[in-house]
């Protein structure tokens, strides 16, 4: 989602004046989301949705209070609505920094990264580009169908192919919202600060689905690569070593051999101690006649 309702102003402010008015508004938005995530991270059940729905209305409430003049009070509402975010993602946040904090730092420094160069390049542009806020406008469109479908779609490439994709559309968001605060008045700074941190949270978000996505997988391909060298060094290690099974039945087989060949020789010997005392009797018999 993106803050496209703009206030009318006809007072022109200096460009960096703005520009430090703006970045200071976005730096306590994102400091009352943080202490969103950490006050929600007990949280369970459906608060998250609760906490996303008045997070839209506290979005719909600064531009209306803006649209009034009534600054202050879009500011606070602006503070609300950070905080009120921070608690609708803080079961995501909180799952990843527990299970994979590494994904976490990465996506911080990345969205950083990502920002300053497409917010400079966007600021940078003379031009007015807000011609462009229609077409990101279906794109954000087309991005929530995507995401919708891939409910009910279980394809592996296709999360990283729908990030990508986010990451593309609010890079362009990103771009067009610096541009428009290169021209805009001091009473837009609310609206413009709001738009900005919901282009920062959300491409934090998308960045953290990549590196936690990329992490699984390079975690899997060590395990599955650390349980080939255990099958293989134990394949090395049974060729190396004589067939015990084998061995037992050669024995076995061997003992067996010389068992009957044991019971043959007695067996002979029986059948010569038998016929020596036939023999023997005989003799004796024809002596006696």
């Amino acid at each position: 989602m993106s803050a496209t309702v703009y206030a009318p102003s006809s007072s022109r402010s200096s460009a960096p004046t703005l520009f430090g008015r703006v970045m200071g508004l976005v730096a306590i938005t994102v400091a009352s989301a943080t202490l969103g995530v950490w006050i929600a991270r007990g949280w369970g059940g459906a608060g998250w949705f609760a906490a996303w729905l008045l997070a839209i209305g506290c979005l719909i409430g600064l531009n209306v209070a803006n649209a009034r003049g009534r600054i202050g009070l879009a500011v606070l509402l602006l503070l609300a609505f950070g905080l009120l975010i921070g608690v609708s993602v803080a079961a995501t946040i909180n799952y990843y920094a527990a299970t994979d904090p590494t994904a976490v730092r990465q996506a911080f420094g990345a969205t950083a990264l990502f920002i300053a160069g497409l917010g400079s390049a966007g600021f940078g542009v003379r031009r007015d580009l807000s011609f462009l806020y229609r077409l990101a406008f279906w794109l954000l469109v087309g991005l929530l169908a995507a995401s919708i479908l891939l409910i009910f779609v279980r394809i592996p490439a296709a999360y990283t192919i729908w990030a990508l994709f986010g990451l593309g559309v609010f890079g362009l968001y990103t771009v067009l919202d610096f541009n428009r605060l290169r021209r805009a008045g001091a009473g837009e700074a609310v609206p413009i600060a709001a738009g900005i941190f919901l282009d920062v949270l959300n491409v934090f978000l998308l960045f953290l689905r990549l590196f936690a996505r990329s992490s699984w997988a390079w975690r899997s391909f060590r395990v599955a690569g650390r349980v080939d060298r255990l099958v293989r060094r134990e394949a090395c290690a049974h060729l190396d070593r004589p067939d015990r099974s084998g061995r037992a039945r050669l024995e076995h087989r061997a003992n067996r051999d010389q068992e009957h060949a044991r019971d043959q020789q007695d067996l002979r010997s029986q059948h010569q101690d038998a016929d020596a005392a036939q023999h023997i009797r005989w003799r004796a018999n024809g002596r006696s006649e």
